[in-house]
This record gives structure tokens, sequence and C-alpha cells, in this order.
């Protein structure tokens, strides 16, 4: 097997579950902070 395209196989699929981490976080965050004050904080805490 190629180095090269081994390293590319890992990244990729590293920067794929990395993002798709950011995006629940994202949407996390985006939930907490529709939500009123105390409850949001209460979610987070």
């Amino acid at each position: 097997m190629d180095a090269a395209r081994t390293a590319c196989l890992v990244v990729c699929s590293c920067s794929e579950s990395i993002t798709k981490f950011a995006l629940e976080t994202l949407s996390d965050w985006r939930w907490r902070l529709s939500l009123p004050w105390p409850e949001s904080r209460k979610a987070a805490g």
C-alpha cells in the first residue's frame, strides 16, 4: 500500500469525524443559547 495514499485516508477520515463533532457541538450550543438564560445554565452545568 502506498504510504501517501494511507496518509490521505487517515487525514480524510479524521477530518470527517472532527467536522461531525464540530457540527454536533455547534448545534448543541445553538440549542442552549436559544433557551432562557437560567435553563441554559442548568443545561451547561
